[in-house]
C-alpha cells in the first residue's frame, strides 16, 4: 500500500506542476523538528542523530512543507542505509553569504560509480541495501531533487564507498538564485 501510495503521489506531482508556497521561516527550527521525528527510529537501530549549526536563528525564503519533505527523505535514507552504532550528522551553515547549506552525513555503504550516474532518476534501485527491514521505492531522491530544483537550489553527493556519504543541499536565501545543472 505504501509503495502504491508513493507511486500515485509521484504521478500526481508529475501530472501537474506543484506550486510553492513561499514564506520566511527559521530553517534551523525546521531541521530540529524534523530530526526529532526520527529519534525513535534512530534509537531502535542504535544510531545517533546529531545536529551541528553555525546559527541558531536563521530565516530563509521557501516552501516550508516541501523543504520538510526533502529533510525527511534525506534523514530517512541516512538511517535506512547506515549500520547500527553509527552517527548521522545534519549540519547547517551559511555558504558564500547567499546560500544556506544543509548537509546530511552518514556512515553507510555509499554509492558506486554506476549509482552516482542515476542517483536522481525516477524509480532507481541503487546498489546499497537497507541495514534493517526498511524498503525503498526508488523515488525519494528523484522527488528531493525536483523540490530542491524548484527552489532554485543545488543538490550534490560527496561519496566514499563503504565509508558513507554526505548529501548536501544549497538553498538561495531569497529563493530566486538561478538553477544549477546538478
Amino acid at each position: 500500500n505504501d509503495l502504491l501510495n508513493e507511486i500515485l503521489q509521484l504521478a500526481i506531482k508529475d501530472a501537474s506542476t506543484f506550486e510553492l508556497v513561499y514564506s520566511s521561516f527559521n530553517i534551523n527550527d525546521l531541521v530540529r523538528h524534523t530530526v526529532l521525528q526520527f529519534e525513535k527510529i534512530a534509537s531502535d537501530k542504535k544510531q545517533i542523530l546529531t545536529i551541528k549549526t553555525d546559527y541558531d536563528d536563521f530565516n530563509i525564503q521557501g516552501d516550508k512543507n516541501k523543504l520538510r519533505e526533502v529533510l525527511e527523505n534525506l534523514i530517512s535514507n541516512a538511517l535506512k542505509y547506515s549500520p547500527s552504532d553509527t552517527m548521522i550528522t545534519i549540519s547547517t551553515s551559511l555558504f558564500n553569504s547567499d546560500l544556506f547549506r544543509i548537509s546530511i552525513s552518514d556512515k553507510g555503504q555509499g554509492f558506486t560509480e554506476e549509482d552516482l550516474q542515476s542517483i536522481f532518476k525516477k524509480f532507481q534501485r541503487l546498489s546499497a541495501k537497507p541495514t534493517g527491514s526498511e524498503s525503498s521505492t526508488g523515488l525519494g531522491l528523484y522527488i528531493v531533487k525536483k523540490i530542491v530544483n524548484s527552489h532554485n537550489g543545488f543538490i550534490y553527493v560527496k561519496n566514499n564507498v563503504d565509508v558513507g556519504c554526505t548529501v548536501t543541499v544549497d538553498l538561495p536565501l531569497n529563493g530566486h538564485q538561478p538553477n544549477s545543472t546538478n
